[in-house]
């Protein structure tokens, strides 16, 4: 369908990759404002919930947007260096994958505050994960919803139920407040993820570590534009694919063909358009929701969160959304980095 509209590879390819950069544009204002958060975006929900509840959410889009927007300019800088390192360093580094993947998580670990805690929080994440891939009844993709939506949404709307957040202001940081070093950080995090298959961007994002909230948004930003732009350089190197985007790239044109100024104008592109787009919808959406109660407002989330959870993985995707909020809750009590959840999905591909 998408040929017959498109007429030929190099605009299907156009529109692809303008599709992946925008949605990873985009997709963390869902985990901010209502705590729904997917695959790539889970640990975007405690800091964005966080100022939302100070009446700050626009901060967190907005650092989120300034990241994603560094990822993509560091990228399109680097690319000279990124192909030296995928055509030396990509199939060594292939052969240890596992190590690497062990070591991000012990790092995690013995980097915070308090060991023991940690301990439990990467054996409890790793629990859940195990359990949700195995659930014979539902696909491994929709396994992420109910999941993520437990150990890093629900805990933090429970927490804050009785609470009556501020009316959200709409403001924008200062050119000071921008964290240049947070989208490098999220740059360096977005290059791993795209060299471990089967760890996403959430999972290397975890080993990001700073006291500083906004820091740390404009870190989350940058990782899934870093990931979306270096894993279609690899379909163009390696000629092999490591994300759903890069499939559909390389079997609609072969990896010679693919210029990779396309993908950086593309990029460029993207996120000029996203931001004009995505800044109306974010004004629509905080005149709406300041209009609705607080208690409504979170009941209408839970509600809208189980049913969406029914349709998209049944009844067994319930009992992990429950099993997974239990946890959340219990970890939200733990003095542990709440990244070390990302242990749900490290641990499973350890043990493949």
């Amino acid at each position: 369908m998408l040929a017959y509209t498109f007429g030929n590879s190099n605009s299907l390819t156009f529109f692809a990759v303008s599709l992946g950069i925008t949605h990873s544009l985009i997709n963390h204002t869902p985990s901010i404002f209502i705590g729904v958060p997917d695959e790539n975006s889970p640990l975007v929900t405690l800091p964005g919930k966080m100022l939302v509840s100070k009446g700050k959410g626009s901060l967190a889009f907005y650092h989120t947007y300034y990241g994603s927007l560094l990822g993509v300019l560091i990228t399109s800088f680097t690319v000279p260096l990124l192909n030296f390192f995928y055509k030396n360093v990509l199939q060594f580094l292939e052969n240890f994958t596992k190590p690497i993947i062990l070591l991000i998580l012990l790092y995690i670990i013995f980097t915070s505050n308090n060991k023991k805690h940690g301990v439990i929080t990467a054996f409890l994440g790793g629990l859940i994960g195990i359990v949700s891939f195995n659930a014979s009844s539902i696909n491994s993709s929709a396994t992420f919803l109910p999941m993520f939506t437990g150990l890093f949404g629900t805990p933090m709307l429970v927490k804050k139920f009785g609470s009556k957040a501020p009316k959200q202001e709409k403001i924008k940081p200062e050119k000071h407040e921008i964290k240049i070093l947070g989208g490098f950080k999220g740059y360096l995090a977005g290059i791993f993820s795209s060299i471990l298959p089967g760890v996403g961007p959430s999972s290397t994002a975890s080993v990001i570590k700073t006291e500083n909230r906004k820091e740390f948004l404009t870190a989350l930003g940058a990782v899934n534009t870093t990931n979306v732009m270096t894993s279609i350089l690899i379909v163009k190197l390696t000629k092999t694919s490591r994300t759903g985007l890069a499939d559909f790239i390389l079997s609609n044109r072969s990896p010679e063909s693919l210029s990779v100024l396309t993908v950086i104008v593309c990029g460029l592109i993207s996120v000029s358009v996203t931001l004009i787009v995505s800044e109306k919808m974010l004004n629509l959406f905080i005149s709406v929701v300041s209009k609705i109660p607080e208690k409504k407002m979170k009941g209408t989330v839970f509600v809208f969160l189980i049913t969406l959870i029914i349709y998209t993985t049944s009844y067994p995707g319930v009992s992990i959304y429950f099993l997974s909020t239990g946890i959340g809750l219990i970890v939200s009590e733990l003095d542990s980095r709440k990244s070390l959840l990302m242990s749900c999905i490290i641990i499973p591909v350890l043990l493949i």
